[in-house]
C-alpha cells in the first residue's frame, strides 16, 4: 500500500472520499511525523498500482497532499 500524506483529518477525509467515489480502495491512516517533510500526521492509503490514477484524480480536484510514501519516489 502507498500513502498520500495530508496536513489534517479533514483533508484526509476529502481525499479518501474522492478516491472511494472513483472506485479506489482507500482508508485514513496515522503517519509518523518523522516520515514526512512537513510533519504531517495523517495519510490516505491506497494500492500502489493505482498511484498514477490517484495523482490524476487529486490533481483534477485540486486536492493537495504532502509526500507519497511507498510510491515511485521510494520514500
Amino acid at each position: 500500500m502507498c500513502i498520500a500524506t495530508v496536513r489534517n483529518m479533514t483533508g484526509a477525509m476529502k481525499i479518501r472520499d474522492a478516491l472511494v467515489r472513483s472506485g479506489i480502495k482507500a482508508e485514513i491512516v496515522s503517519v509518523d511525523a518523522s516520515l514526512t517533510r512537513r510533519g504531517c500526521a495523517y495519510g490516505v492509503s491506497f494500492p500502489c498500482e493505482k498511484e498514477a490514477q490517484v495523482k490524476r484524480i487529486l490533481a483534477s480536484k485540486r486536492m493537495e497532499y504532502g509526500v507519497l510514501i511507498g510510491g515511485r519516489n521510494g520514500y
